[in-house]
């Protein structure tokens, strides 16, 4: 059962945004260790999981983030591909306009340098983008496949995901900082890096607030055919010091 508890973040418009903090059933710890490891704690189904991911051997969280913001893009189904590949995100669409079920898969690998692990997310529905709507539900089959740990696979609600992704990634910047956190995860420079677009949209969507990543101003390009876009600065700060 989710307790949402209110808060009111302000702007320096003196415009207020209702965000909801909740019990999401899900947690996530990032505890950066050892110069260039990071050991991720995921509860997640009732269960505890652990995973070390190195630096060296590859990107660490920043992938998690990565391939959950990935389920949300919104590609282009003018042409109806059957599937389109883009990094670690795998888009299929229907055959056909009849059937408008999408499948977007996104996986991750993690080295330890021993401990192996895999991560894959599966959505399948109706939306190719985040879903607006928050009585509509937004299943996301998840398989976690380790050497050290048992198989796992559950389907768990995308906003929940997304929930214990933002506050995981923000208690950890909160606690090292953008700078000290990949510092303290890659001593050799090899450190985790998270994108802040992405972890700005996954946590508006965790918290029903995507309006914040919508442009307030655009204008048109003269060197360019595409327009150009402004966010609102402040906002967006807000949000990502909003705990969770």
């Amino acid at each position: 059962m989710h307790h949402a508890y209110m808060v009111r973040a302000r702007y320096g418009t003196g415009v207020f945004l209702k965000l909801n903090k909740r019990n999401c059933g899900m947690r996530i710890r990032l505890t950066p260790f050892d110069c260039d490891m990071l050991r991720i704690h995921w509860r997640i189904d009732g269960e505890n999981y652990y995973f070390i991911a190195s630096g060296v051997m590859g990107s660490q969280f920043s992938a998690f983030l990565s391939a959950v913001y990935g389920l949300y893009e919104e590609e282009d189904q003018s042409h109806y591909l059957h599937c389109k590949y883009n990094k670690n995100i795998i888009y299929e669409y229907p055959h056909n306009r009849e059937d408008k079920k999408y499948c977007i898969k996104s996986k991750i690998t993690w080295d330890g340098e021993g401990p192996f692990y895999t991560i894959s997310f599966t959505r399948i529905g109706e939306h190719i983008g985040p879903i607006l709507d928050p009585n509509t539900p937004d299943p996301i089959h998840v398989k976690i496949e380790s050497t050290r740990q048992p198989f796992k696979e559950c389907i768990i609600d995308g906003r929940d995901l997304c929930y214990a992704v933002a506050r995981g990634c923000t208690e950890a910047l909160k606690k090292y900082g953008f700078k000290g956190y990949t510092k303290t995860s890659g001593g050799y420079d090899v450190g985790d890096s998270f994108s802040v677009e992405k972890l700005l949209f996954v946590k508006a969507y965790a918290l029903g607030a995507l309006d914040i990543c919508k442009a307030e101003e655009c204008w048109k390009n003269p060197n360019s055919w595409r327009q150009i876009e402004a966010t609102n600065f402040e906002k967006e700060m807000e949000l990502l010091l909003f705990d969770m």
